[in-house]
């Protein structure tokens, strides 16, 4: 792969991750977003959902910022992208399927942030 493919390449994994944790924390930031992305009905979060939404938000802005840093510098700073993969990714799949399992969420409902 010639050196200008990796960097394209680069750069669409960090504007890539960057706008589906832009979106996931707006889905965090407003519950009627959220319940309609995942496919529920009569959703009222109390107080607490509400709280730790906020909380994990604001960490999803933060890796937004994070992964356009590293667009910056996109070689230099390839390792974010494994730490992205390790954190956010794999966190996120598990989330999902005790989600799953508990009945909270559909399983249609996951499979686009699967494919993502």
């Amino acid at each position: 792969m010639k050196s200008n493919d990796a960097v394209r390449w680069l750069r669409i994994s960090y504007w890539a991750g960057a706008m589906l944790d832009a979106l996931a924390a707006l889905s965090m930031l407003s519950p009627d977003l959220f319940a309609a992305a995942n496919g529920l009905t009569d959703f009222r979060p109390g107080l607490e959902w509400r709280f730790a939404m906020g909380m994990g938000a604001s960490l999803m802005i933060g890796w937004t910022a994070l992964l356009l840093w590293a667009d910056r510098r996109p070689v230099e700073r390839s390792g974010v992208l494994l730490i992205t993969l390790f954190t956010v990714v794999l966190g996120l799949a598990l989330n999902e399927i005790v989600a799953v399992r508990a009945g909270f969420l559909p399983i249609s409902t996951t499979i686009p942030v699967w494919i993502a």
